[in-house]
């Protein structure tokens, strides 16, 4: 289950990786794309552990 959940995360943590990139860093390479791919699967992370640590 936490798998699908990994699998999920990093293709969406991708799409809008590029999404974003593209938007605006027209002329980036590659490296900015997986840097923010990279960063949005990293705060989903981040924000998944602050959320069950308030529910107790």
């Amino acid at each position: 289950m936490r798998i699908q959940i990994l699998v999920i995360r990093l293709a969406l943590g991708a799409i809008f990786g590029v999404l974003l990139a593209r938007m605006f860093f027209p002329a980036s390479g590659t490296w900015p794309m997986f840097a923010i791919g990279a960063a949005l699967v990293f705060f989903a992370y981040c924000f998944e552990y602050l959320h069950k640590r308030d529910r107790g």
